[in-house]
């Protein structure tokens, strides 16, 4: 689910085909990556989750996964090294409920999955469904295990984070003022 797919210039190093598994705990979200391509331009492309449901009859509403577009970032080299600049797979699109799919490139999108707090454990089986304009409906098979324990109501781990301006320029590999100047300079 973390993997970052690329529209085109890195190869797809995901499953073709087949289905989609999710893990998680009561009351945990979890998410998937369904990645579409087309050999054509889709309009209307439109994907949502039906009701899942365990082999004893519990049920996992589709209210409780979320479908989110992941959207691009078209990044610029900062002053520092990276092995990739261009667009950059990041932002998932909450407020996008129908996109195109451009011909010949990757398009993921996210399932987020949240069972509730009371959720009975088990495997639950649905459909995704996908959809656009002049095809006929993709349905791909969803399976997600529940286990038998809840994710902790309150956490008790600290956390600590500390940001010391004065260090970035070391990151740039400069003195004070140069490290200072190429970072600000990236920043605006």
């Amino acid at each position: 689910g973390i993997d970052k797919v690329f529209r085109e210039d890195r190869p797809f190093r995901g499953q073709i085909g087949g289905t989609l598994r999710v893990e998680l705990a009561a009351d945990e979200y979890e998410g998937v990556q369904l990645v579409l391509r087309a050999k054509r331009t889709l309009h209307n492309v439109r994907v949502s989750v039906g009701r899942l449901e365990s082999e004893d009859g519990a049920m996992i509403d589709p209210d409780r996964i979320e479908v989110l577009p992941v959207g691009y970032v078209n990044t610029k080299r900062p002053p520092y090294e990276v092995d990739y600049v261009g667009w950059w797979p990041d932002p998932l699109l909450d407020y996008l409920d129908v996109f195109d799919l451009d011909a010949g490139v990757w398009q993921p999108v996210w399932l987020d999955v949240h069972t509730r707090p009371e959720q009975r454990p088990g495997t639950y089986r649905g459909t995704v469904r996908v959809t656009a304009d002049g095809v006929e409906p993709l349905l791909v098979p969803l399976e997600v295990h529940v286990w038998n324990f809840a994710v902790p109501v309150e956490y008790h781990l600290p956390l600590a984070v500390v940001f010391s301006e004065g260090k970035v320029p070391w990151l740039y590999g400069k003195g004070d003022e140069e490290g200072k100047r190429q970072y600000t300079a990236y920043c605006e």
